[in-house]
């Protein structure tokens, strides 16, 4: 365990402002420690490649809210007590904070979409009904805390100076033409007659409504933001007929030029099958070299434990935000941070730093997913904002560049302006993910 443990400390002390050095932890009750952190017996599912048992996780109350500890057993016990002038913590919360941040339980459940995706339904998350609460960032003010009172200090962990949190602001370019094929007989049994009549019009004069990079970065200038572009380099079909990009670099040069000129980041958007394949997401990667794209978002979210890490360690890919539900939004790693990637194969910290993606514009609008209405959106969020700026952490918005026009996604944009808006209200840094990973990058440094 003592890799593992030391990956929690290593996330830890990156938001928490103290010499790690002069701070006694032990993760076993040793009597002696200046803090001490119970160790579960149950740390053997690690090396055993077992999963926990959902049923048998015990509940208590922290910072007003009850949350879980995967692997003990008792509840009557305090969370943090006083014993012989040390500070014991009585609950196992490294073996959980390592079991969520790492994100073990994929790692060991075999059940996978069409897409070869973990199941939301499947996941730890939804079955204990803690997808919008970022559990370690509690387990990490439990540490915080006793190392407050062992040492009666108090401990900074705002690192955004005179803002409270920071979101991270990204949009994946799938689609620039306006795909009729796929979307024109919806389109008519959504409008009314007098639109359908003006159909062949829109056609015309909207082929490419949804090559709106210029309004974009105009509407996050005006509001002191900036994002960062995933952009598709592959406009093949995949092998099991999944589309990717509906253009070609070609045609989005010049407003490539531009978006980089603007001072906004350039990250690649690798295609299906790219998340396993070093090879092929070395030649996508390539294919932007230009830019120098150093952020990574796979398309249609897709990311295996084991095979995509390494492959973007290969790819010296330094950043990624994959890492978030397709079907509801929350946080997939329980945190409300950045953290590295965890090498299950050799037991290490990964030298890829994730930005989890917590709110996804289709998440909110699709039938098949949350299916919130837009006057509802603000209102359903609110509870990432509050826990995201609880624990001065990141919060990562997905606005695909349709759903940035009227055409299909009517309202959309207006969503998105109100959003920013009252990220600004709250106080919230509003960047992109190059700007939040040298942040990271500097400290841990």
């Amino acid at each position: 365990m003592r890799n593992k443990i030391k990956y929690v400390l290593d996330t830890f002390f990156i938001y928490h402002k103290i010499d790690r050095e002069k701070i006694d932890i032990h993760y076993g009750i040793d009597l002696e420690s200046k803090i001490q952190v119970k160790q579960s017996n149950l740390i053997y599912i690690f090396s055993d490649r077992f999963d926990i048992n959902y049923n048998n996780v015990v509940w208590k109350q922290w910072l007003d809210r009850n949350i879980p500890f995967l692997f003990d057993r008792s509840t009557n016990k305090n969370i943090i007590e006083e014993v012989d002038g040390n500070i014991v913590i009585n609950y196992d919360i490294f073996a959980a904070a390592f079991y969520l941040l790492s994100g073990y339980s994929e790692l060991v459940n075999d059940e996978r979409d069409t897409l070869g995706r973990i199941k939301y339904e499947d996941s730890i998350q939804a079955n204990l009904k803690i997808t919008e609460l970022p559990v370690v960032n509690y387990y990490f003010n439990i540490l915080k805390t006793a190392i407050e009172k062992a040492y009666n200090i108090s401990i900074e962990t705002n690192i955004w100076g005179d803002k409270k949190f920071a979101t991270c602001l990204t949009h994946d370019i799938d689609y620039i033409h306006t795909p009729w094929s796929k979307n024109g007989l919806r389109y008519i049994l959504t409008t009314n007659v007098v639109t359908n009549i003006q159909l062949p019009i829109k056609k015309i004069t909207q082929n490419k409504a949804w090559c709106n990079f210029e309004e974009i970065i105009s509407i996050e200038k005006e509001r002191n933001a900036k994002s960062t572009f995933f952009i598709l380099p592959n406009n093949q079909k995949s092998d099991k007929g999944f589309d990717n990009a509906d253009y070609t670099l070609k045609e989005i040069e010049k407003y490539l030029e531009y978006i980089e000129s603007e001072g906004f980041e350039i990250g690649v958007h690798p295609s299906i099958c790219t998340h396993r394949t070093c090879s092929r997401l070395k030649d996508e990667v390539e294919k932007l070299a230009k830019y120098k794209p150093s952020s990574n978002r796979f398309h249609f979210l897709i990311y295996k434990p084991g095979q995509t890490r390494k492959t973007l360690e290969v790819n010296n890919i330094k950043t990624d935000s994959t890492l978030g539900f397709s079907q509801h939004i929350g946080f997939r790693n329980s945190f409300c941070q950045p953290f590295y990637l965890y090498n299950f194969e050799e037991d290490k910290t990964s030298t890829v730093l994730e930005i989890p993606l917590n709110i996804m514009d289709l998440t909110l609008y699709d039938k098949r997913y949350m299916n919130i209405k837009r006057d509802k959106v603000l209102s359903r969020i609110e509870t990432l904002i509050q826990e995201t700026a609880k624990f001065n952490g990141v919060l990562t918005v997905l606005w695909h560049n349709n759903f940035l026009s009227d055409f299909l996604y009517k309202g959309w944009k207006g969503v998105y302006i109100k959003l920013l808006d009252k990220l600004n209200q709250k106080n919230s840094v509003l960047t992109d993910c190059y700007t939040i990973s040298q942040k990271i990058t500097n400290i841990k440094s």
